[in-house]
């Protein structure tokens, strides 16, 4: 099955349990067409599943595999009128996930639509009882969140160029939202006719890997390990290494569900930092104390299968980051940002030293041929020779006293490069 595709296909097979169902409509190529639907009651059990086969969208997240996959990955869906207002009166719908008792392992949403006398309008509600009421010439949609905005949690700004950081938030989850907008003749035609949904992802996920180890371009196998580290730099441990990641700024704070695009206001750069999860225990934008960091793929230049093992930062496992992107930002910006400090004698458990950027080395490295298309997982990886990091210190005059004991003290941007730069 392909992977990644431009969008998502949903296909909701449809099974009437009452009412009766009755439209005409009128079309010419020089009119819009006019639909007449039959004031009643319909009331519909909606099947809910993915499509199969080469041209299917995947969805939901496999986070073994690191891919989206066709399993629909919410136990509800929201239906909102056609609009992005934000006075108030804009109108959504929770509709909850059921099981079918017309189909084996089929789970869908129930729904009752009562069309007015009239031309008066239409109510759809769900199987709690809740409704909207639209007047006749509205439309709807069908999103996974309850607002017409997807909003970012902004929290902090960037330490040098103080730019937005994101807060990785409940809002950080798979977004979804119908292709089409349906009138009410059109909906109705939808349950008793089209019996399918397609739907449009627009997040993408990350994951991140950075690492120093010993590279050998001749080599399909470069490895570091904990003595060649402390040989290389002077008796210093990895351990007594601490990094953050800032990755953007194509990332958006608000994201127009109506109208399908990044929000007019939305012209600020914006970044995920690592340690920046809303769950974390110390909160803010933390540093780590360099881990062990590997990375094996398949391609290149030779074709075989190469593998990288060393010290840094590597997104936890089983995690990913799912953001919405900002297109209207150039991808050719899309970086990396590392702030690395050495600090031998720090508590690593001490909240304000994870938090300060004191004394830390930073610099920049571009994510080159990336692709600001959602419905990807990408896997962004950083390789630096450790040979680097060393002549940073000897060009610095820091020898081998120096940096076995004290600790950097100024915040500094330097020029670190990377060897190798792989997103997938």
């Amino acid at each position: 099955m392909r992977r990644f595709f431009n969008n998502v296909s949903l296909l909701f097979l449809l099974t009437l349990l009452g009412g009766f169902i009755c439209w005409s409509c009128t079309e010419d190529e020089n009119t819009e067409s006019s639909c007449y639907v039959k004031p009643g009651i319909y009331r519909t059990d909606i099947i809910l599943y993915a499509e199969e086969g080469e041209e299917s969208e995947t969805r939901g997240l496999d986070i073994n595999k690191g891919e989206f996959t066709n399993v629909y990955p919410f136990d509800y869906i929201y239906i909102h009128s056609a609009d992005n207002k934000e006075d108030g009166t804009h109108r959504s719908l929770k509709v909850s996930l059921i099981d079918v008792l017309t189909c084996n392992d089929c789970r869908g949403i129930h729904l009752e639509v009562e069309v007015f006398e009239n031309e008066q309008g239409y109510t759809i509600t769900n199987d709690t009882g809740e409704k909207i009421t639209l007047g006749n010439d509205e439309k709807i949609y069908f999103s996974t969140i309850a607002d017409p905005y997807w909003k970012a949690k902004v929290e902090g700004a960037t330490p040098v160029y103080h730019q937005d950081v994101f807060v990785e938030s409940e809002a950080n989850k798979e977004l979804l939202r119908s292709i089409k907008t349906y009138d009410k003749a059109e909906l109705i035609k939808l349950l008793n006719e089209d019996r399918f949904i397609e739907m449009k992802r627009y997040c993408t996920g990350f994951r991140l890997y950075f690492m120093f180890t010993n590279v050998d371009s001749t080599n399909f196998t470069n490895i570091v390990n904990e003595q060649q580290w402390e040989d290389s730099l002077y008796n210093s441990r990895p351990k007594d290494f601490y990094i953050k990641l800032y990755l953007g700024p194509n990332f958006c704070h608000r994201f127009d569900m109506y109208n399908l695009e990044v929000a007019s206001d939305d012209i600020e750069y914006g970044y995920y930092s690592t340690g920046n999860r809303s769950e974390d225990e110390y909160g803010g934008q933390q540093y780590r104390s360099f881990g062990n960091v590997a990375y094996a793929y398949t391609g290149g230049v030779s074709g075989g299968t190469n593998y990288y093992q060393g010290f840094g930062y590597e997104t936890d496992s089983r995690y990913y980051l799912l953001a919405t992107l900002n297109t209207r930002i150039s991808a050719s910006e899309f970086s990396v940002y590392a702030f690395i400090k050495y600090a031998p004698q720090a508590d690593p458990t001490d909240k304000e030293f994870l938090r300060s950027d004191e004394g830390s080395k930073y610099f920049r490295a571009k994510v080159p041929d990336m692709a600001l298309t959602p419905n990807r997982v990408h896997f962004i990886v950083m390789i630096y020779d450790i040979k680097d990091l060393r002549a940073f210190f000897e060009s610095s005059s820091r020898g081998s006293s120096v940096l076995s004991s004290t600790p950097w003290n100024t915040l500094e941007k330097i020029d670190l490069k990377p060897v190798k730069v792989i997103c997938q």
